[in-house]
């Protein structure tokens, strides 16, 4: 019976409680984006010299074997011409249109100024870049908790026949109890 106790004693004391290991990750991520817009751009002028044009039309006599109708013709065509007399300015730009009755022409004249024309050729870039940055902090803690078995032992030689005899000291009196 010693025997047994005993050995249960030792089995309840040289429990598995092994080695506890903790880690611990701490992980802090970035993420950077760098974004640059490159813009050029490119003026073309192209300058055109002024124009200046002159038309001249003539306005030819009837001819027909009448000589009054061609006289009432002609006379009707010159006072509807003459009344065409006209011009416009604007800026560098004008026009004139007139009949000249001498010389039975239609005349036209046009000015026009300078022009400017401007093209602008715009050219952008766009460049990007991502970077990320990863840190890891690990932390690793061991904790022992298991007793090594030859302090057990130590244990058991040094305390083991004061446990024998308080265990006696239970078990005589109810052995005798029995045995009656």
């Amino acid at each position: 019976m010693k025997k047994i106790a005993f050995i249960l004693i030792f089995i309840s004391l040289n429990s598995c409680l092994g080695v506890r290991k903790i880690v611990e990750k701490k992980t802090i991520s970035k993420e950077i984006e760098k974004t640059d817009l490159k813009t050029d751009s490119v003026n073309l002028l192209v300058k055109n010299n002024p124009i200046n044009d002159k038309i001249d039309i003539s306005v030819p006599e009837s001819k027909t074997p009448d000589l009054d109708f061609n006289k009432a013709v002609n006379d009707r065509v010159d006072e509807i011409l003459s009344k065409l007399n006209t011009s416009k300015t604007s800026g560098d730009n004008s026009y004139k249109l007139y009949y000249n009755l001498l010389k039975r022409q239609l005349n036209f004249e046009a000015n026009i100024g300078e022009t400017l024309n401007e093209k602008t050729n715009v050219s952008s870039e766009k460049t990007s870049e991502k970077s990320f940055e990863q840190q890891t902090d690990e932390y690793i803690s061991k904790k022992v908790s298991r007793i090594p078995w030859w302090l057990y032992v130590i244990a058991a030689v040094w305390f083991g026949p004061i446990i024998v005899n308080k265990i006696k000291f239970f078990t005589d009196p109810l052995a005798m109890l029995l045995k009656k």
